[in-house]
């Protein structure tokens, strides 16, 4: 079954579960990921088909902040007393490399990887 790339900009734009923050897409970002997808699969065949053996190794990072929210109450009537940053609580930021038999290295810094 081939998938328009009109029909792929539609569901993503009328899916609210997993695109909850996308509301627009271009036809010609749509083009671009599908060209970049085909290309890396097939490097992947390629790879796979050659005499020489080769490890994937998968890199995923994800940052966190370490702030831990506390929550009060106000006597009725009574406005707020305070105003709190959202973000008081220092970022960490988690990096991995996977492989297909598991964890190769992780490093968690504090701070993010781009600064």
């Amino acid at each position: 079954m081939v998938v328009q790339n009109k029909e792929i900009q539609q569901r993503i734009i009328q899916d609210n579960q997993l695109f909850h923050n996308i509301h627009q897409c271009s036809l010609s970002k749509i083009v671009r990921v599908k060209e970049l997808r085909f290309q890396f699969v097939q490097r992947m065949l390629e790879l796979d088909s050659s005499a020489t053996y080769y490890e994937y190794l998968y890199i995923d990072e994800a940052g966190f902040n370490l702030h831990k929210r506390r929550r009060g109450r106000t006597v009725i009537d009574c406005g707020m007393m305070a105003n709190v940053p959202g973000q008081q609580g220092g970022d960490i930021t988690l990096c991995t490399v996977i492989s297909t038999t598991g964890v190769v290295a992780h490093n968690a810094v504090l701070g993010a990887y781009n600064t």
